[in-house]
């Protein structure tokens, strides 16, 4: 039958041997061992406990379960009944595999590699225990985990950080320039035809000219006609005043016009990428490891307090954010939670304001075209937008008031 330590005779027949146990350079201490009948034994809950595999030890019932690596892999050895149940699979212990010493439950090698896959080998000639396995164990899984973490001491956030602007700007009469093109020749019924596209810019006045030209030419007509000429001068140093334009632009106002004339503006001529933070609140059990991952950048880790109580503050970015929680417990534990965030790039951040003034005329009918707006952040989760739009026409010509 099996070993069961119930008196001094079986104390004197039973020897503790003391194992250094070194895994993967994680694990490195002394494991108690017991010896007997030529046989080692090797105690469940403290290498369990190294591993930090998940384990409970009920001394009245005689049994030792939980869950392996993860939580959908169940098992429960029974001593009493001498079978162990993992994933599904029984296994018959036979008398001689297991022993029981207080409240310690002990298996042979051969039965940790046949119910864990867990091949253990022992040395006794050096007194070491060694194992072998293909498995990523949850003691690795917090090791890799660890070294992940220590990236988000190294830099600010990839997903918020502004590129610097390494040298002052230089702003020319007329520098640089780049044109795209594209010829076109075809002969149809005798007659040859060209067509031809030009896209241009450079820099012209510190600002940065813009256009289209485009044409064609036959035997019996030719046509030439230039498209979406402007220039725009922008302004790095001011806060109330970034960019003035003039020539051939569009309206952004209650209604998109096409139409010639100037605007004048403060909105950002680079594309804002933070909006602001959020304070988020995560409930879980006392000294969980939790991880916050934004849109697949782990941006953020804290250890859960006494009471199971995480805080995180998240930087909020334009567009779509999608942040998910992993939470990790001591033996291989494991919750996500996900959640999605969606900041429209026309919110203002909370405090600031941007306007836009546009004058000119239509570029369809020649009517003079007056509009202007102002959209303020007045909360983390509110932007107002005021405007008045005038459009010349015969049929109406009043101003027209909105507010979004």
């Amino acid at each position: 039958m099996a070993v069961v330590l119930s008196g001094p005779a079986d104390a004197q027949e039973i020897q503790d041997v003391y194992l250094s146990f070194n895994f993967s350079s994680l694990v490195n201490t002394i494991i108690t061992a017991q010896y007997y009948n030529d046989t080692i034994y090797l105690p469940i809950g403290a290498i369990f406990k190294q591993l930090r595999i998940n384990y409970i030890i009920d001394p009245q019932k005689k049994t030792i379960s939980g869950f392996f690596v993860k939580p959908s892999n169940k098992y429960e050895i029974d001593f009493v009944k001498r079978i162990s149940n993992f994933k599904g699979r029984e296994t018959h212990l036979d008398s001689s595999t297991f022993l029981i010493k207080g409240v310690e439950f002990y298996l042979t090698p051969v039965m940790f590699k046949k119910i864990f896959d867990l091949d253990f080998t022992v040395d006794m000639n050096n007194l070491s225990l060694y194992l072998k396995t293909e498995q990523k164990l949850p003691v690795v899984e917090d090791y890799e985990r660890s070294v992940q973490r220590q990236f988000l001491t190294m830099g600010p956030n990839p997903l918020v950080q502004q590129a610097p602007l390494k040298f002052p700007r230089y702003k020319a009469l007329f520098d640089g320039g780049v044109i795209d093109y594209s010829l076109t020749g075809y002969r149809n019924a005798g007659q040859n035809s060209f067509s031809y596209a030009f896209d241009a810019g450079a820099e012209l006045l510190g600002g940065d000219l813009e256009g289209s030209i485009n044409g064609s030419y036959s035997s019996r007509k030719s046509s030439i006609y230039a498209q979406d000429i402007h220039w725009r001068y922008v302004i790095d140093s001011l806060k109330y005043i970034t960019s003035i334009s003039l020539g051939n632009l569009t309206s952004n106002g209650l209604t998109q016009y096409g139409f010639r004339g100037f605007q004048l503006t403060n909105i950002p001529v680079y594309l804002r990428t933070l909006f602001g933070s959020y304070a988020f609140n995560v409930k879980t059990n006392p000294n969980w490891d939790v991880e916050l991952y934004q849109n697949g950048q782990l941006i953020g880790y804290s250890k859960a307090d006494v009471f199971g109580n995480v805080r995180f503050s998240v930087p909020l970015v334009y567009g779509s954010s999608f942040l998910d929680m992993k939470i990790y417990g001591p033996s291989g534990e494991f919750r996500e939670e996900k959640r999605r965030f969606q900041i429209p790039y026309s919110f203002v951040p909370e405090g600031e304001f941007n306007y836009a003034i546009n004058m000119g005329k239509l570029n369809s009918v020649n009517n003079n075209l007056i509009q202007a707006n102002i959209a303020a952040g007045l909360t983390n989760w509110l932007t107002d937008k005021v405007g008045v739009d005038y459009l010349e026409s015969p049929f109406y010509n009043k101003p027209i008031v909105y507010n979004s």
